[in-house]
């Protein structure tokens, strides 16, 4: 007894997705890249016919217990704060 082909697109590859978490863990600016950014450069560094997209990105990092931020920023010191803490 054997399986007949299923329908449907195919499971994504572990390359795939360890490609995603590598582009997101790079460095401090790779964190803040848009799901877009993000599946450019997976698509420019796999194969040409491997080209995937935003929401590929999502699944991938959402399944990865990654999840979507916004970046802090913290405000600049006025000239009243910066001369009460040098005074």
């Amino acid at each position: 007894m054997t399986d007949t082909p299923r329908s449907g697109r195919p499971p994504l590859s572990q390359e795939i997705c360890n490609e995603v978490i590598k582009v997101v863990t790079k460095n401090s600016t790779t964190k803040i890249y848009s799901y877009q950014n993000i599946a450019d450069v997976v698509s420019e560094n796999l194969e040409k016919d491997d080209i995937i997209s935003a929401s590929t990105v999502y699944r991938v990092l959402k399944k990865n217990s990654y999840g979507t931020y916004k970046p802090t920023v913290k405000p600049r010191l006025t000239k009243a704060m910066k001369e009460a803490r040098y005074a």
